[in-house]
């Protein structure tokens, strides 16, 4: 078995692990109800829910719809990555964060896109004027898929029961969830890598 934590940073990054659908959502169903919507549209849910994590499984989609996508990054209190600007004819532009706008700001880049007909797709925590096409749904049961989906190649030291109860005392933040799931896997690991030395020197 591979001995490297599977619940680590690189492990569990957006885009290392593909968006999970509960049917029947999917990737290009978001896709065509964002064409319905004009090609402006949000993706809403609280944090650490899989926002992020959805707009990379989106993003090699763009490409099949003739855009080119134009990401940008925004943090509350941190350096942005990106440039925000209205997005030319055959682009996309994809705000991660869209909350972290001041609320002039906002209205200025909704109100742009919408007066040029341009592309805009944004994850936020709550609607912020323009039409959801999903809401991401954090759940126990999700949290229990992720940690067997990251543990099919290492030894499986976190259960199941492990996943639901931190996602529940994390209240659903997948985020937090997966960064206690890591120091769980990591002391069990050191506990189980400790005893095999004693047993190994007691023979």
């Amino acid at each position: 078995m591979v001995s490297t934590n599977p619940f680590a940073s690189r492990q569990v990054r957006p885009g290392a692990i593909p968006f999970q659908f509960s049917a029947p959502d999917s990737a290009s169903l978001i896709i065509e109800r964002l064409r319905e919507s004009h090609w402006r549209g949000t993706i809403i849910g609280p944090h650490g829910s899989g926002k992020s994590t959805m707009l990379e499984t989106l993003s090699p989609l763009w490409r099949d719809q003739g855009l080119t996508e134009v990401r940008v990054t925004l943090h509350a209190g941190a350096s942005n990555s990106g440039e925000l600007r209205l997005p030319r004819k055959e682009e996309i532009l994809v705000v991660d964060g869209l909350e972290q706008l001041s609320w002039p700001a906002r209205r200025w880049l909704l109100w742009r896109c919408a007066a040029a007909n341009s592309r805009l797709l944004a994850t936020c925590h709550a609607p912020l004027g323009l039409p959801v096409v999903f809401t991401t749904a954090p759940s126990p049961e999700l949290a229990e898929q992720l940690a067997e989906i990251l543990q099919r190649k290492t030894d499986k030291l976190v259960t199941a029961a492990d996943a639901r109860m931190m996602c529940e005392s994390n209240q659903a933040d997948l985020r937090e969830t997966l960064f206690q799931l890591y120091h769980l896997y990591e002391s069990r690991r050191k506990s189980r890598s400790a005893s095999d030395s004693d047993a190994e020197i007691t023979r």
